[in-house]
Formats: C-alpha cells, structure tokens, sequence
C-alpha cells in the first residue's frame, strides 16, 4: 500500500481521523507527531499492526530487543498492563495524562507473562529487561 500523507490541519480533520483509524484497523501504520516524538504507530496486538512495526524497526536499525512505548487511549487503560500501583503511581496517572509525562512502573515477572498471554503479544513486546 502506497504512503499516503495527509495533515490534520488542512482538509477535513474528521476524515482523515477515520482514514487513520481504518488503516490501523486493517493492519497498517499511521505516522503520529505528538509534541515530544514522530513516532509510527500499529495496533500492538492485531498480527498484521504487530508484523508491519517490527519491520519498520528492522528497516530503521531499531534495537530488536527494545520493547515497543504503548499509547493509551484512556490514562486507566494502563492498569491493563501494569500490576499493583502505588497511591502515588494512580495519582500520577490521573494527574500528569494525557500529557508529554513518561511514567515508568515496575511490573513483575508474572504479571508480565499473563498480559503477554491475554494479549497474544510478546513479553519482549511489551516490556523492557
């Protein structure tokens, strides 16, 4: 499938929001700037997503061993991927996002390795070390 560019601030916003969300439905990638990163986006767990971003990382030179960042639609769908959370660590969540606030969690082995199986992404996919 040809690139196709478009920009959010010409044209009609609202197609070309679903345009992206059809084309990350249907296993394709969607360049996103944000304020902090130009980054490629897939859905992580549809296989065609997950395939098309880590050949985009082979082709770019990406460290293969380098788990993939998740973008969140809503800052609660982290618990999804996250165990126990301290008081300070939700707060954090309800108060710095959405925003440019990388947050990072210590989640254990074996609540990486259920999320890994429900999810059917690799561990390695989803989390550093």
């Amino acid at each position: 499938m040809p690139a196709q560019v478009l920009s959010i601030f010409e044209g009609d916003y609202d197609a070309h929001i679903r345009l992206a969300v059809e084309r990350l439905r249907a296993g394709g990638l969607v360049v996103v700037p944000t304020e902090t990163v130009y980054g490629i986006a897939g859905v992580l767990n549809q296989p065609a997503g997950l395939a098309a971003l880590q050949a985009m990382r082979q082709a770019g030179g990406a460290r293969q061993n380098k788990a993939f960042t998740i973008h969140l639609g809503r800052p609660g769908d982290a618990m999804n991927y996250l165990g126990a959370v301290s008081d300070l660590g939700k707060r954090c969540i309800r108060k710095l996002w959405p925003g440019p606030v990388t947050l990072i969690f210590t989640v254990d082995s074996k609540r990486r390795q259920e999320v890994a199986r429900k999810t059917g992404v690799a561990e390695s996919d989803l989390y550093d070390g």
